[in-house]
């Protein structure tokens, strides 16, 4: 059943009021992980802190471990024909532009982080008019709302953007300019009825971190709050306003084959929805107490510096030693003494005692430590601790460990890259004229190649509107399977690649059904040397072919400019057809024998 736009005004007034609870709990976690662990007021007193930033080091490991540094997706078609074959090579050439592009791997590395510290991230899949490409957007988890109730996102009936303008911004939406028919235009009726100010306190950083110095020069202007609302359920999207039923805005789904531009990262189960569980949550207790164990320790130590002791009575000038035991700070100093009695050093000057930690203590931080790595699951090899064993059994003994913990996050990192990649064909498909063509490079070729929409065997956007309007489902057509290209930290090593090419690296090299071209630049890359330096193929071909024609003037080989002349018989002109006749008189034996 279709949602009607007053309905959302109660649903954006629900996740409001959960936000306010949840953001609170995010705001903490986020200060830890930027190494803010104490509030702004601690340690005014002098006291000292000190901190282990636990969740920065896992997101650093977790991340560089599941996220490829050059993600790249293979089309495979499921059909031989020559049609679905030409669209697969020219799809995966066109999608692994786009990701290159786009720095997909720092968006991916930053949705990564997100979906760490807090419960889950969000990328939004966006066409970029200005570029004329597909553009991708990583979204802050705190300012995206979405249904709830379901147990897959694929199901999701709504989802919320929350997004802040500033009151130019959202003029230009209310008083359109002239010929720029495409923009969003908000109604004039609804328009008229925004308040503008500042950032809304739901939406403000909570913990006093150095995060809000940015919000208060961004209180500088004003704001309006906007709800891009998408209704999945009636395939409408709409703006609206908080505590109004009309929408600023109301019209079809922005594109249309890619239906839902948004996709969910969640790396944890909650066991309760789809809205995951942070990482920062499973070890928040655990960080505290370490932290505040550490915190313990340093005052201590600093508590357990010996203050030195100076018995009056024994002195003849107790001010004038005080002075100078103060002012020797270096080993060659010499202290004047006037001691009463010829009294012993050791009674007149002395240090109070000071008490060492428990034993147990340093037990109880270990044990708290361990459990964090435990949880987060840290090996010391994936933190770069070494052991004594040679590298090709440490590499092994981090991928095992990887694997085992980041196997399935890894899955969930490739759902989101196949996402990418099926949205930009289909953006493409929407967008793409017919009179265009984008020049792009095939994964390891060096020369690059134009793909036009024929080559995508696009669907037509009139065709698929028509669908629509008849309630029929928008299928691809083509049987394509968009699989990502594998990635391991330890397999994709270069030193690990190296070591496992050194026992075949001959035999590969006299296997005539390898390339050899390409195999030769594979290995000059692990040791990074530019590929460039190899010579093309073309010019092997072209060196190939001069080493087997005769050198000019050897039996067997042309005059120059004569080729054509003597292969109809003749000879090259100024050459007598025959040789003179006293020649052949000179030789013995027939022509071409001289005489003795």
């Amino acid at each position: 059943m279709a949602l009607a736009p007053k309905t959302f005004k109660a649903i954006i007034a629900a996740h409001i009021t959960r936000a306010n609870k949840d953001h609170a709990k995010w705001d903490k976690w986020r200060a830890w992980y930027r190494s803010e662990f104490w509030d702004s007021s601690a340690g005014e007193d002098g006291s000292l802190l000190i901190e282990n930033n636990y969740l920065y080091a896992f997101c650093d490991t977790m991340v560089a471990s599941i996220c490829p540094p050059n993600p790249q997706v293979t089309c495979d078609p499921r059909k031989s024909d020559d049609k679905t074959k030409l669209a697969a090579r020219y799809r995966e050439a066109l999608i692994n532009d786009a990701l290159y592009r786009t720095d997909a791997y720092k968006l991916l590395w930053r949705m990564s982080t997100l979906a760490s510290v807090y419960p889950r991230s969000f990328m939004k899949t966006v066409w970029n008019f200005a570029r004329e490409r597909p553009d991708f957007l990583v979204l802050d988890p705190r300012f995206v709302f979405y249904d709830m109730s379901v147990s897959r996102w694929e199901d999701v009936r709504y989802v919320i953007e929350v997004t802040t303008i500033t009151k130019q911004e959202f003029n230009k939406r209310a008083k359109p300019v002239k010929g720029n028919s495409d923009a969003v235009i908000y109604d004039a009726g609804v328009s008229g009825k925004a308040t503008f100010g500042t950032l809304p306190k739901w939406l403000k950083d909570s913990e006093q971190t150095s995060a809000a110095d940015a919000e208060k020069i961004s209180d500088t202007f004003e704001w309006v709050t906007i709800y891009e609302v998408y209704d999945f359920t009636a395939d409408r999207y709409y703006h609206m306003l908080e505590d109004f039923e009309d929408p600023l805005f109301e019209g079809d789904l922005p594109y249309v084959f890619v239906r839902n531009p948004f996709t969910l990262l969640a790396f944890n189960d909650n066991l309760s929805d789809i809205g995951g569980l942070a990482d920062s949550q499973l070890v928040e207790r655990q960080q505290r107490r370490l932290n505040e164990l550490d915190t313990l320790e340093l005052r201590h130590a600093q508590a357990s510096i010996p203050v030195t002791v100076i018995n009056e009575a024994l002195c003849d000038n107790p001010e004038d030693f005080v002075d100078q035991v103060a002012n020797a700070t270096s080993p060659g100093d010499v202290v004047r003494l006037q001691g009463k009695n010829a009294a012993p050093l050791g009674d007149i000057i002395g240090a109070t005692p000071t008490a060492g930690l428990i034993p147990e203590f340093m037990d109880i931080r270990d044990r708290i430590e361990a459990s964090i790595q435990f949880v987060l699951g840290i090996p010391e090899y994936a933190r770069g601790v070494a052991g004594t064993s040679d590298i090709a059994t440490e590499l092994a003994l981090v991928d095992s460990a990887m694997r085992t913990r980041l196997g399935r996050r890894t899955k969930l990192i490739n759902g989101v890259i196949k996402h990418m990649a099926t949205s930009t064909i289909g953006l493409y498909e929407e967008f793409l004229d017919d009179t265009r063509e984008i020049p792009v490079r095939v994964t390891g070729e060096r020369e690059a190649i134009v793909v036009a929409r024929e080559h995508l065997s696009a669907r037509s956007v009139v065709s698929a509107e028509t669908m629509k309007q008849e309630g029929e489902t928008i299928e691809e057509p083509l049987e394509i399977d968009y699989e990502v290209v594998p990635f391991s930290p330890t397999e994709n090593s270069k030193s690990a690649q190296i070591k496992k090419l050194q026992p075949v690296m001959e035999m590969l090299l006299q296997i005539p059904a390898i390339n050899q071209h390409k195999l030769l630049a594979h290995i000059l890359d692990l040791f990074d040397v530019r590929a460039d330096v190899l010579k093309s193929e073309e010019e092997l071909e072209q060196e190939a072919a001069a080493a087997a024609a005769p050198p000019p003037g050897a039996p067997g080989a042309a005059p120059p400019g004569g080729e054509d002349i003597l292969a109809a018989g003749g000879v090259p002109a100024g050459v007598p057809e025959g040789p003179p006749t006293e020649a052949i008189g000179a030789m013995a034996g027939g022509a071409g024998h001289p005489s003795p």
